[in-house]
Formats: C-alpha cells, sequence, structure tokens
C-alpha cells in the first residue's frame, strides 16, 4: 500500500506533492490510499486516479458528503466509481443519514445557518439531540475560550481585537 495523507496541517507544498505522487497513479497491481477529511478535500482535491470513496465521517451537510465523492468524479474521470458511506449503528450517523433521506425527500430543507426545528426533533427521536452530559465525578479543568459576539458590552468586559471576538477562561469538565 502507498498511503496519502492529507489535513488542515499539511504544508501546501507537501500537500501538492502528495496530491500529484497519488494521481500519477502506483505500480500496477498495487494499491494507493488517499486519507483527508471533508473539511480538507473541499478546497480542491481532484482525484481522479481513484476508483473508490469510502466516507467515514458524517457531514449534517449532504452537499459535504456529495463534494467528497466528487473530489474523485470529475471531468478526465476514465474509471468506474464507487462511493460507500460507513454509519455506526444506534449513532447520530444513523441521525444524518435519515435527515439526509428527508432533505432529499423534501420533507426538511435546510438553508442558512439554522437547524431546522425539524431536523432537532429528528434528532430527539434518535436520542442525540442533547449527547453530552458532564461527568460530575470529573474535575473542573480551565480552559480558554474564543467567541465571537455583536454584544459589545461582551467585548468590552472580556477583551477583543478584529471585530467582536474576544476570549476568556471557563471551567469545563469531561463528557460522561
Amino acid at each position: 500500500y502507498s498511503v496519502f495523507e492529507v489535513s488542515r496541517q499539511t504544508a501546501p507544498e507537501a500537500r501538492h506533492t502528495a496530491l500529484r505522487n497519488f494521481q500519477k497513479g502506483g505500480a500496477p497491481g498495487s494499491t494507493q490510499i488517499f486519507a483527508t477529511t471533508f473539511a480538507t478535500a473541499a478546497v480542491g482535491l481532484t482525484l481522479t486516479a481513484a476508483s473508490r470513496v469510502y466516507l467515514l465521517e458524517s457531514s449534517i451537510d449532504p452537499a459535504e458528503e456529495a463534494q467528497a465523492a466528487g473530489r474523485i468524479h470529475r471531468l478526465g474521470q476514465t474509471q468506474e466509481i464507487l462511493v460507500k458511506r460507513f454509519l455506526f449503528k444506534a449513532s447520530i450517523d444513523e441521525a444524518i443519514a435519515e435527515l439526509h433521506d428527508k432533505v432529499k425527500q423534501g420533507e426538511i430543507k435546510l438553508s442558512g445557518t439554522k437547524f431546522p426545528s425539524e431536523a432537532l426533533e429528528l434528532f430527539r427521536e434518535k436520542g442525540v439531540a442533547q449527547p453530552h452530559t458532564r461527568d460530575e465525578s470529573a474535575p473542573l479543568v480551565e480552559a480558554k475560550r474564543r467567541y465571537r459576539s455583536s454584544n459589545k458590552q461582551n467585548v468590552a468586559q472580556h477583551g477583543g481585537r478584529g471585530g467582536y471576538d474576544y476570549g476568556k477562561t471557563v471551567q469545563t469538565q469531561i463528557c460522561a
């Protein structure tokens, strides 16, 4: 196997080198794997040397999954391709897959940055609307968080730069 991995931390030159080497193809009978995330793949990768896409993470936005599959199904693709999505049973993955089906059927509309109430209800039915509960026995840990707010009072109280960005220290606990 030849494995090519690209992430947000990959330097641009290393990213381009990995992409060029993958696109060249391997020796006859060899297997090449190009591993990346949705966020990384969505920005200009052309992987027409590939014949299969395995989606191992779910995305609430169905267009993001289509975009990932579109990395290999592009002009210049000469092979048949297979796109396969993997889901964990009884998890948020199943809820997201059902949400995608309902969006496809027109039962739920995704638009803008608001999460539709019908989608939230679907997630509640699947038991994933509020998946995080604090582990009360875990120690509290201090963490620095970044926020964006249009509330000038928050910015004035916590400091900020670049518009309404500000940071503050909060106490957190791990999930149960």
